[in-house]
């Protein structure tokens, strides 16, 4: 899919009928959308999202699309058209969708609608230029670009950002399982276990023994509470999240109140190094953790082991172990009646009386065999142990260290809200943001509890799941539906199992390629990877360390790992095209992104300037003079095929009446001015 214009009419702030053009050229694929904040970038890249999926993601959701002009302009039961028209190139067909709304004027100022949404989708066919409809408009739009997957080419700089964090991960498994088609694998496993698996143990409960329904009946009453729990923790999660963007908003229209900046930036700082101190701690709790339950043994027995090594020297000194004389040597000389020195043993005299204490002193082989394995192994546990020692003592300095420089922290946070809330302009703000930081608390404490039980529900529910295995294998024989219950068992197992190997060859797959792109940006030695945890991180060589985190990603960090990972998602999309797979979801996506340089350094937004090409196939970028100005410009200059302005006018009011409505207007600029 190649964009080749936009249009809209009385689409928010685009009174009338507005068109913006997109470049198609290879050699400049580029794509500039200049305007200013408030101007419309938003209301475009949502424009397109109503346009495919009847969606849009402002806070008043679809219900205040329609241009407030148009609506002032009309006359009582006049109709108004409500529109947003995407032309494009896919497959080397020119296809149109155009999703419209009508409206008629009521009394008041008020609009009615009249009917649903009308959607159209059509084409035109090359070898007779006449043009085609779609039966099923919307299913057709989703099997060029799939709904899920759309977010990842139409996007603004807040999601670049999220993309970086930890709590991106979730996204970044729901690209990789979306392109893949996991997401049909998945849906397959859980059909079984929900519906499937389900329905068989409630028939073979009611066919079986009394024990084997006492052990289901516990089984189907932890699968409830357990689903239950995850249900109310994703509430929880939902809850957080809300928190966390009100949040954000206060701290930034705090950044605004020229006083608290530099608070606020520092707040900020701190704030972010609190975050990763969690993370440190938490990596150090399992460290420990595996140490101890590896090692820990060492500590307890190295007394048992000191007494033993006492009594074995004991042994050493006195020439009991090992004896300094073999017996085997002297049931030889004993054997054959003669002596090492050459005299003659006979039996009953005092030679061979004597030989005969010392093969009673002597000891087995075994037994010496046995004495040099324990000599050896309370060497090693007396080095194990002081090893065990030696490492949990670093964790615990790190540990206090950690505590301490979390505790000093937390007082500079102290004083900061302090001083912020004596600035009386941003005094409420910084009540309103202590309130929700407190409630945010909370929220993270219920959904920690949440887990632990959740954690030990599905332990319980483990133990309950092999005991009711076991009692159905008593019963196999004669239950048929035991053993559809395991096949059906056993093939959501095979599922798991396959969306497990798939989902982690395609993180190293993609890990791979994003660290390829993120080299090719980055001015530092470091690499990117995604974790296990499916986050995207940042590594660096530590010199007699090795493989360190980089834990404080600075912002153009963060944007430029963000990118290489979008870029990775559209090459794969295009690598998909050619394989004939009814699973994978193929194609070549245009990336269409809102300031995506943000509060980038000169060099970084240079260096992001000039990869920009590599990204697709096809790029559109949506940027303010103050991103465009300087490197940005001077590097994308030669490679930008189009050059949009968007001339914003402010709504200007007399006596409580609008009296100049809010407008965009889209003018096309050469790329000489």
């Amino acid at each position: 899919m190649k964009l080749r214009s936009l249009s809209l009419s009385n689409f928010r702030q685009f009174h009338g009928s507005n068109v913006i053009n997109f470049s198609l050229s290879e050699s400049q694929k580029i794509t500039v959308v200049h305007g200013e904040n408030g101007s419309g970038k938003t209301t475009i890249l949502n424009s397109f999202k109503w346009c495919f999926y009847g969606h849009v993601d402002f806070d008043t959701g679809a219900e205040n699309l329609l241009n407030e002009e148009a609506i002032s302009n009309a006359v009582e039961g006049e109709e108004i058209e409500l529109m947003s028209n995407v032309k494009f190139v896919h497959e080397g067909l020119d296809y149109s969708i155009i999703r419209r709304k009508i409206f008629e004027k009521q009394k008041g100022n008020k609009v009615t609608p009249l009917g649903s949404e009308l959607v159209e989708l059509s084409w035109i066919e090359k070898e007779t230029g006449v043009i085609k409809f779609s039966s099923n408009p919307n299913t057709h739009i989703n099997q060029i670009l799939p709904e899920s997957l759309h977010s990842y080419f139409f996007f603004n700089g807040e999601r670049i950002e999220k993309l970086a964090n930890n709590t991106g991960s979730k996204d970044i498994r729901h690209a990789i399982k979306s392109i893949m088609g996991l997401e049909i694998i998945e849906r397959a496993s859980n059909h079984l276990n929900n519906y499937v698996c389900k329905d068989f143990k409630k028939k073979l409960k009611g066919t079986s023994g009394r024990a084997l329904a006492k052990e289901l009946e516990k089984e189907n009453r932890l699968n409830l509470k357990i689903v239950e729990l995850n249900e109310k923790r994703e509430k929880l999660i939902k809850e957080r999240e809300f928190y966390d963007s009100k949040i954000k908003q206060l701290e930034e229209n705090l950044a605004e109140v020229k006083e608290a900046a530099q608070l606020q930036i520092k707040r900020n700082e701190i704030t972010e190094r609190l975050d990763k101190m969690v993370e440190e701690f938490d990596e150090l709790n399992v460290r420990k953790s595996r140490l101890i339950s590896g090692k820990g043994f060492f500590a307890f027995f190295k007394p048992s082991a000191d007494k033993v090594s006492v009594i074995l020297n004991e042994k050493r000194e006195k020439g009991e172990l090992p004896y300094k004389i073999k017996g085997q040597l002297i049931e030889d000389l004993l054997d054959t009646g003669r002596c090492i020195c050459g005299n003659s043993v006979l039996p009953g005299t005092s030679g061979e009386m004597t030989l005969q204490q010392y093969k009673n002193k002597s000891t087995s082989k075994s037994l010496e065999d046995a004495f040099i394995k324990v000599s050896g192994a309370l060497n090693f546990i007396d080095e194990s142990a002081s090893d065990l020692q030696a490492q949990l003592t670093d964790y615990i300095k790190r540990e206090k260290y950690l505590k301490q420089t979390r505790k000093e922290l937390l007082g500079e946070l102290d004083a900061i809200s302090k001083n912020v809330g004596n600035i009386e302009t941003a005094k409420k703000l910084e009540l309103e943001r202590t309130k929700l930081l407190d409630q945010r608390e909370e929220t993270s404490e219920n959904i920690g509890e949440l887990k632990s039980k959740l954690k030990n529900y599905t332990s319980e529910l483990k133990e309950v799941e092999k005991e009711r295995k076991k009692l159905t294998e008593d019963e196999q024989k004669q239950s048929v539906q035991a053993r559809r219950l395991k096949v059906a068992e056993e093939c959501q197992r095979v599922f798991d199992k396959l969306l497990e190997v798939l989902s982690e060859t395609i993180r190293n797959k993609l890990s791979t390629k994003i660290d390829e792109t993120f080299r090719g940006i980055i001015r530092k030695p470091y690499w990117a990877e995604i974790d296990e945890d499916y986050a995207l991180q940042i590594y660096k060589e530590i010199p007699k360390v090795g493989k360190q985190l980089v834990v404080e990603k600075s912002t153009g960090e963060s944007q430029i790992t963000s990118l290489s990972f979008i870029a990775c998602i559209a090459n794969l999309a295009k690598e998909n095209l050619q394989n004939e797979s009814d699973l994978v979801q193929g194609g070549i996506f245009p990336i269409v992104m809102d300031s995506p340089f943000g509060a980038l350094d000169t060099e970084y937004r240079q260096l992001i300037a000039k990869n920009i090409p590599a990204l697709a196939e096809q790029v559109v970028l949506f940027v303010s003079s103050s991103q465009w100005n300087g490197p940005v410009e001077k590097e994308s200059k030669n490679i930008v095929g189009i050059h949009n302005y968007l001339k914003y006018s402010k709504p200007i009011s007399e006596n409580g009446k609008v009296k100049v409505f809010e407008r965009t207007v889209i003018e096309e600029v050469s790329n000489d001015g």
